[in-house]
């Protein structure tokens, strides 16, 4: 199993891939696109272009929660 690392500092990235619970989507984070999925299972989706809170990383996979709006 990979590890998961929390970041110290949070911080908010754009989903430029729909992401859903059954499939991870893409996250443009610090002028970088990367693969990301939801910390936790949720029923919810997020659209493209909608802002996400990146709180860590599974390997090269952001862990990401929907944005406070």
């Amino acid at each position: 199993p990979r590890t998961v690392v929390f970041f110290e500092h949070q911080g908010l990235g754009r989903a430029v891939q729909a992401i859903a619970a059954d499939r991870p989507g893409r996250v443009r984070f610090q002028a970088t696109d990367w693969p990301a999925k939801f910390y936790r299972p949720t029923p919810m989706k997020i659209a493209c272009d909608r802002k996400v809170k990146v709180i860590g990383r599974e390997g090269l996979t952001l862990l990401v929660v929907p944005a406070e709006s």
